[in-house]
């Protein structure tokens, strides 16, 4: 098979799981992250047991016109990317003040910026060719205002309105979208944000189980998949409280979970 999948984030975590799914479905992976020497431990775990091809990119998702390095790159090399999963990310703990301004301009950059372009620039070549899948990772955050994490929140928000609203653009093809809402899942994220030991880890699902949610969701065409029941409760709350009482509960979460 020559399909790839690419996949951002996918040195650890929810995009290692995907990268797994995807690598025993046989297709070939493009696995992009700043960890370059996880990636060839994962290079070499799969083509040691797998036949299909790995290549690696080493790649700051921050940095302005990253999307079209990327993507100039893999045309170069005459790949063709069958299924795009957006997975990379991070969060800020801190009110909006207290955060560096250059923490949150990364952010906005990689979660809404370049996730943004890739998904102009592949689902370009996925229109031509009447084929293809894209799943990108929001969060449960999408449906609240989040204080103390108002960046991260509204960058979510972003997502989660962005992806429905071209996956109903597109809804007259064969190209299927979908948008990934978990809540908390075990992986580097809280510490790698500054927060070592979270609260509430009873809430917490695997990576693996999110991510082959998101795998079947996506191949079922469900546009919002939200793994785990007590995350879809989570996300109606908006809609039987009032904003300000969402948003107040939302506060004490964040504050309460650093």
């Amino acid at each position: 098979m020559n399909n790839y999948c690419l996949i951002t984030g996918a040195a650890s975590g929810i995009g290692y799981e995907f990268a797994k799914i995807y690598i025993q479905k046989s297709f070939n992976l493009v696995l992009i992250d700043l960890n370059l020497e996880k990636l060839k431990d994962i290079k070499n775990e799969f083509e040691s047991s797998f036949k299909n091809k790995v290549v690696i990119m080493q790649k700051d998702l921050c940095l302005q016109n990253i999307a079209n390095e990327i993507y100039d790159e893999l045309k170069k090399e005459k790949i063709e990317i069958e299924v795009l999963i957006n997975n990379a990310g991070f969060g800020s703990y801190g009110s909006f003040m207290e955060v560096s301004w250059e923490k949150q301009l990364n952010l906005i950059q990689l979660t809404v910026i370049t996730t943004s372009h890739l998904i102009r620039l592949f689902l370009k070549d996925m229109l031509e060719r009447n084929s293809g899948q894209i799943l990108t990772v929001s969060s449960i955050s999408a449906f609240m205002p989040g204080p103390i994490m108002a960046v991260y929140f509204s960058s979510k928000t972003y997502l989660l309105s962005f992806c429905q609203a071209i996956a109903n653009e597109v809804s007259h093809t064969n190209i299927k979208i979908s948008v990934l809402c978990p809540g908390m899942t075990q992986t580097n994220f809280q510490k790698t944000n500054g927060n070592n030991k979270p609260k509430f880890t009873m809430l917490r699902a695997t990576a693996k189980h999110v991510a082959e949610y998101g795998v079947k969701s996506l191949e079922k065409g469900k546009v919002v998949a939200i793994p785990k029941f007590y995350n879809r409760v989570i996300t109606s709350l908006p809609r039987v409280l009032s904003l300000s009482l969402t948003t107040k509960l939302s506060r004490k979460v964040n504050g309460n979970n650093r």
